[in-house]
Order: structure tokens, then C-alpha cells, then sequence
């Protein structure tokens, strides 16, 4: 289970999330983590998608999304025993997406135990 932290930086975090949405998808997606929550790469997230909720991968946690903060969605209550991709695969899930022009989810799905891709 994700720990959650008490205290921390006063302005909100902000991760980028490869999105499983069941189709070739070659971007990454911008959530707000909510206060209190403590986010890690490679940690199985359930974020708002349209009207639907769907699974993703935190690839990378930033500060400040680029744009307009009040724009970015929160991500979905935690994932009691989310699965997390260890942080020695991150650089090679990265390498696969780049290298083999794969989409982000296709690439780090392939670090997760069996069955975690499941929509």
C-alpha cells in the first residue's frame, strides 16, 4: 500500500501516468497527486479517463505540470497492494518505449506481474 505522508511540500505534486485506455496510446498524461498522498515512479495508479476510470504506471513525478494547475485531475484513491515496477526496470521500460517506438503502457506493462495489465 502506498505510504502517505502527513507532511511535505505545501504545493501539490504532479506525476505524468502511462494510461492503459486499451488502444495504442503514445503519450503520457499529466494527475494531480491529492495532499497527503505519497506517489513513487513505477507505482500502479487508477486515473480518471473521460467518464471512465482506467489503470496506469506513474513514470514520472514533477512539481509543476507546465501548464495551468488548476487544468491537471486528481488520480484516484490509492490501489490497496498496488503492484510497483522496481526502480532498477524504469530505465529499460523507458528504453523500450523509446527505442522500439512502443506505447508508454505497452512498455511498462511488460515489468508488471501477471494479470496487474488487466482492464
Amino acid at each position: 500500500m502506498p505510504s502517505v505522508s502527513t507532511t511535505g511540500s505545501p504545493r501539490p505534486k504532479f506525476v505524468k501516468v502511462a494510461v492503459n485506455a486499451g488502444r495504442p496510446n503514445y503519450l503520457t498524461f499529466t494527475y494531480r497527486v491529492p495532499a497527503g498522498r505519497e506517489v513513487v515512479e513505477g507505482e500502479v495508479v487508477h486515473v480518471p479517463w473521460g467518464a471512465r476510470t482506467l489503470q496506469g504506471v506513474v513514470v514520472e513525478t514533477m512539481d509543476t505540470p507546465g501548464y495551468d494547475p488548476d487544468e491537471v485531475r486528481p488520480l484516484e484513491p490509492p490501489i490497496d497492494a498496488a503492484p510497483c515496477i522496481p526502480p532498477d526496470r524504469l530505465p529499460l521500460a523507458a528504453w523500450l518505449r523509446d527505442y522500439y517506438l512502443a506505447a508508454p503502457w505497452d512498455a511498462y506493462a511488460l515489468f508488471l506481474p501477471p494479470g496487474s495489465g488487466e482492464r
